[in-house]
């Protein structure tokens, strides 16, 4: 266990707590997927972003670099709410 992780399990501090796991979150992700699958660039966890949707029961999710979100976050997630989905966004750059 890393100890970003236990430092998230140990918080008493609920906001800490999801900082830290959603960092690693994100760290996971971009070491399973090394390349942007946008742009095909190798990701940095400090410039990543990990969107994840939930629709009818199942859950995808992708992780890009911040420039390919920030090219098409606004389509996505305007896409995402009129089909009433739930989407979670996870940026690196605002950890």
């Amino acid at each position: 266990m890393s100890m970003r992780l236990a430092q998230a399990l140990l918080s008493d501090d609920p906001a800490e707590r999801d900082r830290y796991l959603n960092e690693e979150t994100l760290r996971h992700a971009v070491s399973r997927a090394i390349f942007c699958a946008v742009t095909q660039r190798v990701l940095d966890v400090r410039d990543a972003v990990l969107f994840t949707v939930t629709n009818n029961g199942s859950t995808g999710s992708i992780t890009m670099t911040g420039a390919a979100w920030d090219s098409m976050s606004e389509g996505v997630l305007a896409k995402a709410a009129e089909l009433g989905a739930v989407t979670e966004v996870i940026d690196g750059r605002a950890l």
